[in-house]
């Protein structure tokens, strides 16, 4: 058995049927549910949080509530979840007013590109 198998065994809040029912090659990667290949090389230096379930570590609380939401939704407290709602919610936010500054910005290039073809 190798230290990764081991490790995922001993995980916190993971019995070992459901370790073993989990994929052996990633089946992404993000915040949701699978697991990662390899190991994760932290900086001396960083400040991490982990997540009580699976081990993970997360640069902030924001992105682990946001993976306890989407990896271990089924085992949430009142507490996790009013947090992954919280950070969904800012989550959304953010990418709403990005893909309107993106959009903006493409139909300001191709007017722009319009009107240097129109002179030119």
């Amino acid at each position: 058995m190798s230290e990764r198998d081991a490790a995922a065994e001993e995980a916190p809040g993971r019995n070992g049927q459901e370790a073993a029912a989990s994929p052996a090659a990633p089946t992404h990667v993000g915040t949701g549910p699978g697991t990662l290949d390899g190991e994760f090389d932290l900086p001396a230096d960083a400040r991490a949080v982990e997540c009580g379930y699976c081990g993970r570590p997360f640069a902030d609380e924001e992105l682990l509530a946001l993976h306890r939401g989407h990896a271990h939704h089924d085992r949430l407290t009142a507490e996790e979840q009013a947090a992954f709602e919280a950070a969904y919610e800012a989550e959304t936010t953010e990418m709403r007013r990005f893909q309107l500054k993106a959009a903006g910005a493409v139909i300001l290039l191709y007017f722009l590109l319009l009107m240097v073809y129109a002179l030119v």
